[in-house]
């Protein structure tokens, strides 16, 4: 025979299953709403944030710029390619290349497509700006290396015409006219870099060429052919003792 519950019993029961549905609602309205207030205050810290750096950036603070961007890298889940593109505009004021290019190529996968061609020309010009310095300080080889980064970077970016031309008090020499322009004058610029370079290059080669005594030129060209009948021994010994010669060069 089945036990049966009191009435009492029951209630009492119901009442606890009552209390306790309410306490795990009562929880996860609190964990929602620390949830939502994180997100808002992290929003606000964002939104305040860039708003200072570019004001730092209108100032020509770029030190503080950085900074004030430097606060929108970590857990931004709202822009994050923004973080890193601000981010890597002040440091390209400040001429540090290399921190301003990690910052440009993490910003371009993450940027909308509609903002993909401006990061990628200013990652294409922070490698040319890097060429520049260094061949101001006589370094034309790896001048040369950077342009070449930078023309490629400007060639694969997916440019258009839609972008209309900033106002003349806003536009400065490398971003006046539409994406496409710029990406046209930009490669049309690098090209021309890259040109000079080679040439002075096979002009300081002739030079110091022209530059040698007869007996360097003797010299050298003995240390040239001694090297090549060194090659041209090593190259019979292995063909001696290779086994395709030594099995009379069988072939599979």
């Amino acid at each position: 025979m089945d036990r049966l519950i009191p009435a009492a019993a029951t209630a009492t029961a119901m009442a606890a299953a009552a209390r306790r549905g309410q306490r795990l609602r009562a929880i996860a309205v609190g964990i929602l709403t620390a949830l939502l207030l994180a997100f808002g205050a992290k929003l606000l810290v964002d939104v305040v944030s860039n708003a200072a750096g570019r004001s730092a950036l209108g100032r020509q603070d770029y030190a503080g710029a950085q900074s004030w961007f430097e606060n929108n890298l970590s857990l931004n889940w709202f822009t994050p390619w923004l973080a890193h593109y601000n981010t890597g505009v002040a440091l390209y004021y400040q001429q540090n290349w290399k921190g301003a290019e990690t910052q440009f190529e993490k910003a371009l996968p993450l940027a909308p497509d509609d903002k993909k061609c401006t990061v990628a020309m200013n990652l294409s010009w922070t490698l040319e700006a890097k060429g520049d310095s260094l061949k101001q300080i006589g370094d034309t080889p790896h001048a040369a290396l950077a342009w070449g980064q930078a023309k490629d970077v400007a060639k694969r970016a997916k440019c258009d015409n839609s972008q209309q031309p900033r106002k003349k008090s806003e536009s400065r020499d490398r971003d006046k006219g539409s994406q496409a322009q710029q990406k046209a004058s930009t490669n049309s610029r690098l090209q021309s870099k890259i040109k000079q370079a080679g040439a002075q290059q096979q002009a300081n080669e002739q030079q110091d060429e022209s530059s040698q005594t007869p007996s360097q030129k003797l010299d050298q060209l003995t240390k040239g052919n001694q090297a090549g009948q060194r090659q041209e021994q090593r190259n019979r010994d292995n063909e001696d003792s290779s086994p395709a010669r030594n099995k009379g060069d069988q072939s599979w």
